[in-house]
Formats: C-alpha cells, structure tokens, sequence
C-alpha cells in the first residue's frame, strides 16, 4: 500500500488474529487509542492521519462500509483505506482520521439534513443512500436498529463534515432474543462469530455488569449441553 501508515497490512493474517491481537499489533507500531464507544475502540496512526476502529463483535459495521463504498467520493462520508474481519466475530476498519464537531455545529447539519431540497447535489445523494440502505436493512436484517444521525457528525482534515458509523443494530435487541432463545440467536450469529461478544467495551462499565453476567451464564450452560 502506498500509504506508508497501512505498510504494516501487507501480508498480515487479520482473519486469524482477534481484537487484542489486532490492538497488540497496531500499538506495537505507535498507533495509540484515541476513543471508545459502546462496540469497538479506536486508535489513532503514527501520523495521525488516519484511525483504525477494533471490535472484538461487530454485526453491523460492514454495513457502514457497505454504505460508503455505495457512496463511493461522495464528500460526507469517509474515507475507508482498509477492512477485515477478525477471529471470532471481531471487526477492524482503518479510515481517515476525523474530529469531533461542536454541539451547534452538530445540531445545524442535522436540521439540515431534513431539507429534501438542500442544494448540494452530494448532500441529497447522501440522504438517498443512507435511506436506500435503511430501508433495506430494515427487511433483511436481525436486530437492525436504523439510522441515528446524533454524535455522529464529525469533521475531516479538511474541514468538511461526514458522517460516521451511523448505521448499526441494537444492543438491547441483541440481549433480548439471548434471552428468550438462544439457540435462535445463535442461528442468526454463529456462535464462532460471537466469541467476544462479552468483550465489547459496553460490558466494561459498571451499569451493565449484571447483563454480563446473565449472558456469561446463559452463554456457558449452552456450551455444556
């Protein structure tokens, strides 16, 4: 690769590593964390141009990627240098590098958003590729959650706004069908694709300790059967 922030994925196995791994590896060669959200971290390049997003579960990112390579130069999503996915249901994708927007800043592009008739042609073709992939999702996909524009506006090096990781399914969903069947869920998501599932970083915070624990046990009585 050209880039010489993404020399390091020459040739490297990432479907064999997991999410540690793949953090081991990155931090290795100066990347360092620079974020956390309730699926995935994000760690940040030597050069800081760019951002790789870990996740040691990921159903629903790929759609993310799917979106932006549909949208493929359109100026408000961004840029995906590199994706692969990672043992055990795991997720890493390297982008460029963005920032976070003000709260004002956030609130205009979102009003913005409901104008139909925004004169920017990449603006509207935006709106119709992320409701096209909504509507699809919503027929075809477990768990879906929809589109939640807020808190995921940000700013690129060039001043532009984008869109970031505005797709996904729910998490609550998710706990909900484990619960009721899950030998359902796991005919949805192969167990070998939520090894980690518990190692997501939502489950590293104190209110949901005692989710963890139900799904620790309900994990762990399937695996005996």
């Amino acid at each position: 690769m050209s880039d010489p922030d993404l020399a390091v994925y020459d040739d490297v196995p990432w479907p064999a590593i997991n999410h540690h791994g793949a953090r081991t590896r990155l931090e290795a060669l100066g990347w360092t964390k620079c974020g956390e959200g309730d699926w995935a971290i994000a760690l940040r390049s030597p050069g800081g141009r760019l951002a790789a997003r870990v996740s040691a579960f990921e159903p629903s990112y790929p759609w993310f990627v799917e979106l932006c390579r549909r949208a493929n130069g359109n100026a408000y999503f961004p840029r995906i240098d590199f994706v692969s996915e990672l043992e055990g249901g795991g997720h890493l994708a390297v982008l460029e590098f963005l920032t976070q927007v003000s709260a004002d800043e956030e609130a205009a592009f979102l009003e913005r958003w409901k104008d139909k008739a925004d004169p920017d042609p990449d603006f509207r073709a935006a709106r119709a590729a992320v409701r096209a992939l909504d509507e699809e999702c919503r027929e075809n996909v477990r768990f879906w959650m929809g589109i939640d524009l807020e808190d995921h506006v940000m700013r690129a090096a060039d001043g532009h706004l984008k869109l970031i990781d505005l797709v996904g399914v729910a998490g609550g969903l998710i706990q909900e069908q484990i619960h009721a069947d899950l030998a359902e869920f796991f005919r949805v998501i192969p167990r070998d694709r939520c090894r980690y599932f518990l190692e997501i970083p939502h489950f590293s915070r104190d209110y949901a300790a005692d989710d963890r624990r139900r799904i620790e046990a309900a994990f762990a009585a399937y695996d005996q059967r």
